[in-house]
């Protein structure tokens, strides 16, 4: 990849990823985009079946205007340059063709395969947004080039080369460590002449997604055709599978007015531990009427858990915890208040709803054929893997002590550290995060767009909200495990949780306060853990209880907002 700047003089300079720059001859995006496949930019594929990475050139303000762009796009709703704009005729007049999306802050020019050679570079432009907040890079328009070429070269080195916003590239990297085929030899008779030759023609990859499948209704969004096919416009609340994330919060108890602070502590990208050896589907799911659960069914299954707090009561001893204690959040809503009735959960909450000693008897399903392999694996594992190097760079390592950890952590959040390697974490969060989103995107993006109707994304293989819902159940569940465990070693329960966030009431505003430790100090394996792993866990924010009761009784969640916000000093009852 590249970076095209313009100096001062008017010379047009390519800055590479490794600090070296080279002169671009081309004048005009016609001429620049050639000038991209000749250069030899782009990057090699990440799997032996996937494909290389098409050259990207990202273009700083001076040359967005050197080469004919506006500063900014003026259709602010479709954020795409107008189909009769100069730049755009002179590119279709030269042969080269833009994806349906058009031309926005990332763009694809391309023309079609020609003897097997591919032909596309991705352009982004920066004073249209792309390096900003609308793609998740949060990079401000006037960051020396140099720097941008060094920071979207390592991130494309860790992860992947970038494909426009966070979740492109999230879902990008999915199907690049997963591809969907592989070539197959086979053999052609002719029947003429009796001659039998041999080609390849492409075949599934094992483990990997290979077709579009259809949403259960249960799991689709309210614009989707199956649901507007089953329910209309008016699909009960009952019929909508809510497997998200947390957002509860609670009063405090009279023995809990005891402590004088609390402290939030969060989950290093809990989405990566939620999809780690994940179950998935892989065909259309099929409608069945009480079916018996099986754990190694992927699907949709409607259990009525509302006496599940009573049930698990009635067969506890004296003095056993019970998971369902209503000072924690119940880990069948994301709400944390006990389901009301029946409602629709994947597979993985209805067997960690099993293995608490729970009966599980659904009432109707929605399954399908499992997936020989986690679709999710080597995403995982590259994700993960890039998260633990760049915090090493940045002085954070697994190895090291918990109080040395929290200090190395305290000056990361002061702002230490090198620009870039903070840069490209926060994109590798919002990789993990954004990726897993966009499994259930929903059609508001698309002008025009009439529910009930088909949209783009639905013909692709990775529109799969059911694996959205299985990987934020399991995230929410090893989460519940993990407040579970703490209450019985500690007797401290949550005030509140907000996605990876837990709250807990403390005397001083250290989370070790919090954290289970055995005789010979170590923190205790299936409790709250600290440290820079994923899945373990680190300090959010801490405050006063006082401004936990203030938030909480306005009818907010504290969980959300116990961070502290750029330049705030946290002083309350100082």
């Amino acid at each position: 990849m590249a970076v095209i700047d313009v100096t001062g003089d008017g010379q047009v300079l390519a800055h590479l990823v490794d600090g070296r720059t080279l002169d671009v001859p081309a004048r005009s995006l016609k001429t620049l985009i050639p000038w991209a496949l000749e250069a030899g930019l782009g990057q090699r594929r990440l799997h032996k079946w996937g494909t290389d990475g098409d050259p990207l050139l990202v273009l700083t303000p001076a040359a967005t205007k050197k080469y004919g762009l506006p500063p900014e796009l003026e259709d602010r709703s479709t954020l795409r340059l107008p189909d009769n704009h100069k730049v755009i005729k002179e590119l279709t007049k030269a042969g080269w063709s833009l994806t349906k999306r058009g031309f926005g802050p990332w763009a694809r020019i391309y023309k079609p395969v020609e003897n097997g050679v591919r032909r596309c570079v991705q352009l982004g432009v920066i004073p249209w947004g792309a390096l900003g907040a609308i793609s998740g890079w949060y990079m401000d328009d006037n960051t020396p080039p140099t720097q941008i070429a060094r920071t979207l070269g390592t991130y494309a080195q860790r992860v992947i080369s970038p494909r426009g916003t966070m979740a492109s590239s999230g879902i990008e990297l999915m199907l690049q460590l997963r591809p969907p085929t592989r070539p197959v030899r086979v053999e052609i008779l002719d029947e003429a002449t009796g001659e039998v030759t041999e080609a390849f023609k492409p075949g599934p990859l094992e483990g990997s997604l290979t077709k579009p499948r259809k949403p259960a209704p249960c799991e689709a969004p309210d614009e989707h055709p199956e649901v507007h096919k089953h329910f209309g416009t008016n699909r009960p609340e009952e019929e909508v599978m809510r497997e998200e994330a947390w957002n509860w919060h609670r009063d405090v108890t009279d023995d809990e007015r005891a402590f004088a602070n609390c402290v939030g502590i969060d989950t290093n990208t809990s989405f990566l531990s939620g999809s780690s050896r994940l179950l998935v589907g892989d065909s259309d799911p099929v409608h069945h009427v009480r079916p018996a659960f099986d754990p190694k069914i992927p699907g949709a299954w409607k259990v009525d858990f509302s006496h599940a707090h009573a049930e698990l009561a009635h067969h506890l001893k004296p003095g056993q915890v019970n998971p369902l204690d209503p000072r924690l959040p119940s880990p069948f809503t994301p709400n944390g208040e006990p389901p009301a009735g029946p409602r629709w959960y994947t597979t993985q909450t209805c067997d960690y709803a099993r293995k608490l000693g729970l009966t599980v008897e659904p009432i109707e399903a929605w399954l399908r054929e499992p997936l020989a392999a986690g679709w999710l694996d080597p995403w995982n594992e590259r994700l993960s893997v890039a998260y633990k190097t760049t915090m090493a760079r940045l002085g954070v390592t697994e190895d090291m002590p918990v109080e040395e950890f929290l200090a190395a952590m305290a000056r990361l959040d002061e702002g230490e550290g090198d620009p870039v390697e903070r840069t490209v974490l926060k994109a590798i969060k919002q990789s993990v995060k954004s990726g897993i989103g966009k499994l259930r995107t929903t059609p508001g993006r698309y002008p025009g767009y009439k529910d009930g109707d088909p949209w783009p994304d639905l013909d692709q293989t990775w529109w799969r909200p059911d694996i959205r819902a299985s990987v934020i159940a399991t995230a929410r569940i090893v989460q519940h495990r993990k407040i579970v465990k703490t209450f019985q070693l500690t007797g401290r329960a949550p005030l509140a949780t907000y996605s990876d966030c837990v709250i807990y009431p403390t005397n001083t505003r250290s989370p070790l306060e919090t954290i289970p430790r055995d005789e010979s100090g170590q923190q205790i394996r299936g409790a709250f853990r600290l440290g820079v792993a994923p899945g373990w866990a680190k300090l959010e924010g801490a405050r006063s209880l006082d401004w936990y009761i203030d938030i909480h009784t306005g009818g907010v969640n504290p969980a959300r907002y116990i961070a502290p916000r750029d330049g705030e000093r946290i002083d309350e009852g100082e």
